[in-house]
């Protein structure tokens, strides 16, 4: 198996002939990180926009006081969320099974299963930009994955195209 990282490529040599595993570029960690803290902070800045002392507390003053913790509150879980839901997509071709498929895998590292082709379904191979297209023979596309850098689309073209 081709397994692929950010620092080079890793060539399993007992499985090498039947067997294309890729991935496409995981996100940094530190873009993560980074938004979970953002999102901490704001809600941190939520709850002392209630604790710093105010010299009016008339509705007008209050309604500001609440709308503006409301944004800061909802952009903090937005900010949480977006560094929580990092995922990366696989393609895997395996020869034994005679068929491909496109796993997602999340920060928990369990892949999930998100579409299987037959080998013999797939008629033609397109390749654009970083997208990868796979065409059935009624000319429906059958797999499309985006993302993924131009050596990764080489060796699956020629893991595709090499039937």
């Amino acid at each position: 198996m081709v397994f692929y990282s950010d620092i080079s490529p890793v060539v399993d040599r007992h499985d090498a002939a039947r067997d294309v595993s890729v991935q496409s570029r995981r996100p940094p960690r530190i873009f993560s990180g980074a938004f979970r803290f953002g999102g901490v902070v704001f809600l941190m800045a939520a709850a002392g926009i209630w604790i710093v002392p105010a010299s009016e507390w008339d509705a007008p003053m209050v309604l500001i006081r609440f709308a503006v913790a409301l944004a800061f509150v909802c952009f903090g879980f937005l900010l949480i969320h977006a560094g929580d839901n990092s995922t990366w997509d696989e393609i895997h071709l395996d020869r034994q099974a005679q068929e491909v498929r496109h796993v997602q895998r999340g920060r928990d590292g369990i892949a999930r299963l998100r579409q299987r082709v037959a080998l013999d379904d797939v008629d033609s191979v397109v390749i654009d930009e970083d997208t990868i297209i796979l065409h059935a023979r009624s000319g429906e596309i059958v797999m499309e994955v985006s993302g993924l850098d131009r050596s990764t689309l080489k060796t699956l073209y020629d893991g595709l195209t090499r039937k």
